[in-house]
């Protein structure tokens, strides 16, 4: 059977089986992001909250009932982190000793981390839809779904005046963004001991 792409909404909800397998995917693929630290049920009421909120968009690559990819959109930024419930969130990366993270989440939240793109380029920034997270499943990598699934998520989200932003750490990611998907790189973030490449389109 042939990949298909599913938007999740009120109207297309998502499904405890592709939850399930969403969650597999964010651990294993996302190992380094803030939301693959936390606890199981932690993850599923964001994922559940964000799946029927307007500042969200998740997209998820499916053959049959196979899910093999997702990307997770954010259309607000402005209100970004106030979608986790921060009190969780803070609970399960104490937990995890996950303490550089937590140090991360308040930079975040100061905006301390986004200090070098001056406020020109915050502000730019702050306005975009963010492509906020995106991993294929490790046996479907190098196979094309990856861009596949990214020319759709941007052909349904861009809109004439409003930029799309996409930032990562990884080597192979920014190559991916820069040379395959066009973007253009924007600036930097910080992060403890990392340095985020910005980029934009």
């Amino acid at each position: 059977m042939k990949y298909v792409i599913k938007e999740i909404s009120n109207k297309n909800y998502l499904k405890n089986w592709q939850k399930k397998q969403l969650i597999n995917i964010i651990k294993l693929e996302n190992s380094e992001s803030i939301i693959s630290s936390l606890r199981i049920s932690t993850l599923s009421n964001f994922l559940k909250n964000i799946s029927i909120n307007n500042s969200y968009k998740i997209f998820l690559l499916q053959k049959n009932k196979l899910v093999i990819g997702y990307c997770i959109i954010t259309i607000n930024q402005k209100n970004n982190l106030t979608r986790f419930n921060i009190l969780d969130v803070i609970v399960d990366l104490i937990i995890s000793l996950s303490f550089i993270r937590i140090i991360n989440i308040i930079l975040k939240l100061l905006n301390v981390d986004k200090i070098s793109l001056g406020k020109k380029k915050l502000q730019i920034y702050i306005n975009t839809i963010n492509i906020s997270y995106l991993a294929i499943k490790k046996n479907y990598q190098s196979r094309g779904y990856g861009l596949k699934l990214i020319k759709y998520v941007l052909k349904k989200i861009k809109t004439s005046d409003r930029f799309i932003t996409v930032e990562t750490y990884n080597k192979k990611a920014q190559n991916f963004y820069k040379k395959k998907c066009k973007f253009k790189f924007f600036g930097y973030k910080y992060q403890l001991f990392r340095k985020v490449k910005v980029f934009i389109k």
